[in-house]
């Protein structure tokens, strides 16, 4: 990894991809016949992999969604990988994608309510080795307790993945930073404006965003020249 250059890792929590496996076939994608779109391995163990096998090299995983997993379970999971990665790791957490719960017999329920809440767990959960106490709308902590320490000081870097609206201000004003996933055809201008909204609310709070991590994934193909990527 480090040979190659890599700054991080981004591996993608997901059960399969919003292609539709009917429009996935040689004649109109030909990586198809070479790749299987919706083959996805379990993150965590391969990040569990990359945080031994590196030194410097950033490990990030997303989105994490707060229904599959638990917060608890999250917080768990997170603190370990903090551990391994030595404080290189990197938890990002969105609301969740209808495609990963409803084949699969799951119920995605009030997403966003859900995720603010839990970002205040994890927070809560990572701040001390203690028990704690926490009544809430949806998850109620009684004696909870996560005695193994973080690596980092409260916790690891968290990010929240989505577009404009709650995303980005639980981003601003409840956790590190905030990403999005952004069309390769989208203007750059209008990615500026999101980040400008996201540091305006992150000021609303009185909170600095200016040490923040705002970053998107871009879609983009990649060719030997322009009539390859045509």
């Amino acid at each position: 990894y480090v040979a190659a250059g890599l700054d991080f890792l981004l591996y993608c929590d997901q059960a399969c991809i919003t292609i539709p496996p009917s429009i996935w076939t040689a004649d109109l994608a030909p990586m198809a016949e070479f790749v299987d779109i919706n083959a996805w391995y379990d993150p965590w163990l391969q990040m569990t992999e990359a945080a031994l096998v590196t030194e410097r090299v950033r490990i990030n995983v997303t989105a994490c969604d707060v229904l599959r997993r638990t917060p608890f379970v999250l917080a768990q999971l997170a603190m370990t990988l903090d551990n391994y990665a030595k404080g290189r790791f990197t938890l990002t957490l969105g609301a969740g994608e209808i495609k990963q719960f409803k084949p699969y017999g799951l119920e995605r329920d009030r997403p966003f309510g859900r995720l603010e809440e839990a970002i205040q767990i994890l927070k809560l959960l990572w701040s001390t080795n203690e028990p704690v106490s926490r009544e809430g709308r949806f998850w109620t902590l009684e004696n909870a307790l996560l005695a193994a320490p973080t690596y980092s000081e409260g916790g690891p870097e968290l990010l929240i993945a989505g577009g404009p609206g709650k995303a980005i201000r639980f981003g601003a004003q409840l956790a590190d930073g905030w990403t999005t996933y952004y069309p390769g055809s989208g203007p750059a201008e209008e990615y500026a404006e999101l980040v400008s909204q996201f540091r305006r609310l992150g000021d609303e709070v009185d909170r600095d965003t200016s040490e923040s991590t705002v970053m998107f994934t871009p879609c983009v193909v990649l060719g030997d020249d322009v009539d390859a990527v045509e």
